[in-house]
């Protein structure tokens, strides 16, 4: 037996129908508490950072590079500089209520290392100005913009939003599509 997808056909393997599952198992499902959590899939993946980052380091002398996203300098200045104090984005929010939900850190520890300010190093400021050939202060002072700020097609999608629907629900165009663009969900 095959089974149709992207790529042509592919055998109906036991692994086929784990990841079929796997697929169905990011359903949102209610507990007795009101709480939302997704149900559990045949392989349940627990990740331990501490384990993970202990186990990277005693097998292949792996060093901890200080956060989230900080495998470079570019984005040490983007997450840790440009969108906190220029846009008043705090990446490390997502890192923290992801550490909350898996039972690794509590809620006022998170909130410990959010009061703590981003690393920052000067000397990356001035590397990434000197290898962008750019001044990190005129781009500071510069008023904020937002998509909206430029012309899209944005207006065009809704007005064809009869369209759009039709070819939805015919398959023609992606859910994530149709949505995003068209109904701007």
């Amino acid at each position: 037996m095959t089974t149709e997808c992207y790529f042509g056909e592919m055998p109906e393997t036991n692994v086929y129908r784990q990841l079929k599952a796997l697929r169905k198992a990011h359903v949102i499902k209610p507990d007795g508490n009101g709480v939302k959590k997704p149900r559990g899939g045949p392989f349940p993946i627990v990740w331990r950072i501490a384990e993970a980052k202990r186990f990277l380091t005693e097998k292949f002398g792996w060093q901890w590079y200080g956060g989230h996203h900080m495998e470079n300098k570019y984005t040490i200045f983007v997450g840790n500089y440009l969108h906190p104090r220029k846009f008043g984005i705090d990446l490390r929010w997502i890192e923290f209520s992801a550490l909350i939900r898996s039972g690794q850190v509590g809620r006022e520890g998170a909130f410990r290392g959010l009061e703590k300010p981003p690393y920052m190093d000067t000397s990356i400021l001035r590397e990434v100005e000197m290898r962008l050939n750019i001044d990190i202060d005129e781009i500071m002072a510069l008023p904020k913009k937002t998509h909206n700020d430029y012309e899209t097609y944005q207006q065009t999608f809704r007005n064809l939003e009869p369209v759009f629907s039709i070819l939805h629900r015919m398959g023609r165009i992606p859910s994530t599509f149709y949505l995003k663009y068209v109904k701007g969900v």
